[in-house]
């Protein structure tokens, strides 16, 4: 089928009504990022959504109790990766945030004035996103209309939701951490930026230029207090993954960290000889910092490299612990509000001007 420039509202009139677009998954992941605060909730009945506004200026924190809360948690793995096990959270017993150890805790809220104005832009937003998400014309391969990317792409980020939703309620270190590598995996297929390949999108999600490129620019669309609220949180999240792995806590051989910045990796691996050589110069702040975090990603496959082009585990996982701040956990609802809001500058790189078709 050819593109014809027409678009196809009604396409996006009949995925609403039935039920296949979920708002209250993207409200969930919203509210989301005020966990474990008790501020607010989503609702449903048949027919419509609403989100519950407590009405407490300083929401308390979700009370968990003490560790362990069932019995079955004496026998749930806590953590995977080195340094992540809950049992060294400082907090004392009686501190209902320590039962939150493992994943983001936020500690901040504007108020439910803010949060109306809030939920009510990103509606506004989350109408425009969906009807370019659903619309056929917005997916092309030259002049052919791709219809199976249309809903492969929608099917992708509506898995995201759900995924997001499990970080934002995960009550250890391993389903966090986990489903954060998911959902990054799953952004790395849908979005494009420019001068990056895809398959790096990963790595560049890591890095303080996609903080600069697209973060703090999407969240700078954001109506007041929203936009320096969601900007220090996003700013704070790379410091934390910048000086933790910079840290004895992530590179257990201290002395490789080199004080005026970058990381000595001591070896890289040469394909076409099959050895280990030296690497001389060390890598900059910014590319240890992907390296290190797909590697601990690559820990899901498992720990023996030598089937990798690259031996990645054995040049940079035997350096490092693959510790990760909690605050790491709170990328992909960063992301995910980042594309609702900016989606031109993620997934949304071809996207139509629908404000300029003529319909015949």
């Amino acid at each position: 089928m050819r593109q014809n420039g027409v678009s196809s509202p009604e396409t996006a009139s009949a995925l609403h009504s039935s039920g296949v677009v979920a708002i209250e998954n993207a409200l969930t992941v919203l509210v989301g990022n005020f966990l474990p605060l008790r501020a607010c909730m989503v609702g449903r009945r048949f027919g419509w959504r609403a989100v519950y506004l407590f009405g407490n200026p300083t929401p308390p924190v979700m009370d968990r109790g003490p560790f362990p809360r069932e019995e079955i948690e004496l026998q749930v793995p806590q953590f995977f990766l080195r340094g992540d096990d809950p049992a060294t959270f400082t907090s004392s017993p009686s501190d209902p945030v320590g039962a939150w150890a493992g994943r983001y805790r936020n500690t901040q809220y504007p108020g439910d004035d803010a949060l109306a104005d809030l939920i009510a832009f990103f509606i506004d937003r989350f109408n425009e996103h969906t009807e370019n998400r659903i619309e056929i014309c917005n997916h092309v391969d030259g002049d052919d209309i791709d219809f199976i990317s249309c809903f492969e792409k929608y099917l992708t980020l509506d898995r995201i939701l759900l995924e997001c939703i499990m970080v934002a309620t995960a009550t250890n270190s391993a389903t966090a951490r986990l489903m954060t590598f998911a959902v990054l995996d799953k952004f790395q297929e849908l979005c494009s930026f420019p001068g990056i390949q895809q398959t790096r999108n990963f790595h560049y999600f890591c890095t303080r230029p996609f903080l600069n490129n697209v973060l703090l620019p999407s969240f700078a669309m954001i109506p007041a207090p929203w936009d320096a609220f969601f900007t220090n949180v996003a700013t704070q999240l790379y410091d934390d993954l910048y000086s933790n792995i910079r840290s004895a806590r992530g590179v257990w051989p201290a002395y490789l960290v080199q004080p005026g910045g970058g990381v000595r990796v001591y070896r890289d691996w040469n394909p076409p000889s099959h050895q280990f050589v030296d690497r001389q110069a060390p890598l900059t702040d910014d590319d240890f910092v992907v390296e290190y975090v797909r590697s601990a990603r690559n820990t899901h496959h498992g720990y023996i490299s030598d089937g990798d082009r690259r031996r990645r585990f054995a040049c940079y996982g035997s350096i490092s612990t693959a510790f990760l701040p909690d605050s790491f956990t709170q990328l992909p609802l960063l992301i995910t509000l980042a594309e609702f809001i900016n989606p031109q500058s993620l997934s949304g790189h071809r996207w139509l001007d629908q404000s300029a078709l003529t319909f015949i």
